[in-house]
């Protein structure tokens, strides 16, 4: 590891998902805490995984996770996930996250690091779980970009357009009982890898999905659907069949 990447300091973004990664361990299989259910992951290392595309930035996979980890470090004593430590006054930046979301709810935090995932650049790189990512044959450069969202924007989406999917008009709670209350997320209609900063109408600008319709309005490879295109294919489909 160079100088110059021991000194490189954790985006906000990635202080929010270490923030929720800590806050919101599953601990329903024992007394050490496990990565959130939500993810559907059993190690903590896939879950540092999971955000790398989009928030890793120019940093290598296992420094990521170090980087993920130590931010986890730093919050797991303010919360009861079976893990020891002494509470310390928190640098700035991650006294500010935990400031800022520690009165909101849990499906409020996890709505906005599960938007955190889309968005990066179509280029993925896949993560092996538990071993380094390898290259064969040529060179490939995988890019990645952090964006900045406002979680206040987020939440007057919701209270616009509330939690059904404005797609298919599924709704977790109506499925999923109370563990799917409060839980949609939120689409750019124009993604802001694309816009850029810009001011951003919650009423014109965002739309509620199911993580379904979500997935599929990215599912192109440079290629953003609008809510009307993915309503046509939902429509074609049923005439269909």
């Amino acid at each position: 590891m160079t100088k110059k990447q021991k000194q490189t300091k954790p985006s906000s973004d990635m202080i929010v998902v270490g923030y929720y990664l800590s806050r919101c361990g599953d601990r329903s299989l024992g007394q050490t805490s496990q990565p959130p259910a939500a993810l559907d992951i059993k190690k903590w290392m896939q879950a540092y995984d999971v955000f790398h595309s989009s928030l890793g930035t120019d940093r290598k996979p296992e420094n990521f996770r170090n980087s993920m980890r130590n931010i986890r470090d730093a919050f797991d004593p303010f919360f009861d996930n079976g893990r020891k430590g002494h509470k310390r006054c928190l640098p700035l930046l991650y006294k500010e996250v935990f400031d800022k979301w520690k009165d909101r709810s849990d499906s409020d935090l996890e709505n906005y690091v599960f938007d955190l995932r889309h968005e990066s650049n179509p280029i993925e790189q896949v993560i092996a779980p538990d071993h380094e990512a390898r290259t064969e044959g040529g060179t490939k450069v995988f890019v990645s970009y952090k964006r900045e969202r406002d979680p206040e924007l987020r939440k007057m989406a919701l209270d616009i357009h509330g939690y059904s999917c404005m797609a298919c008009s599924f709704n977790f709670e109506q499925v999923y009982g109370t563990i799917g209350k409060g839980f949609i997320e939120v689409h750019h209609s124009v993604p802001l890898s694309q816009a850029g900063e810009r001011k951003t109408n919650p009423e014109t600008d965002l739309i509620v999905l199911c993580a379904n319709c979500h997935q599929m309005v990215h599912r192109q490879e440079g290629i953003c659907l609008s809510l009307d295109e993915l309503k046509k294919h939902i429509r074609h489909q049923k005439q269909n069949h």
